[in-house]
């Protein structure tokens, strides 16, 4: 799944051809695609880590700078060679999903379905 500002999915499809690698690239549908994945790799620390962290059924692999996500455990830091890459997805791959539950706490709070009571909340302390 591209950038969806990115307008490049016809470089990626060139660069996965040229690799042999067989896949799917689109800059659309991606509550598909996170639902469809097994491991989800991100370059870098995006906010695409955190939704599919909420779904909690994939692996979550950061490509290069993990920066916001290098001390959490649960996700696994890889480089952008093609060998440490197919290393993470056959590792993640013979591994259960972790457990997310502490990470997207850390990151996104409690998702309980009553955020908007706090942010009122919060918003009359504000405007006293």
């Amino acid at each position: 799944k591209c950038h969806p500002r990115g307008n490049n999915v016809a470089w990626h499809v060139q660069e996965a051809e040229k690799l042999g690698v067989k896949c799917a690239v689109t800059d659309q549908h991606l509550d598909v695609v996170l639902n469809a994945s097994d491991v989800m790799f991100s370059y870098g620390p995006s906010n695409v880590v955190l939704e599919q962290a909420t779904l909690g059924n994939s692996h979550l692999a950061v490509v290069g700078d993990a920066m916001a996500f290098s001390f959490d455990p649960v996700v696994v830091k890889c480089g952008a060679d093609s060998t440490q890459i197919a290393n993470v997805i056959r590792t993640s791959l013979q591994q259960p999903v972790p457990d997310y539950q502490a990470f997207v706490q850390k990151y996104l709070g409690v998702l309980d379905g009553q955020a908007y009571k706090r942010i009122a909340v919060w918003l009359r302390e504000l405007h006293g």
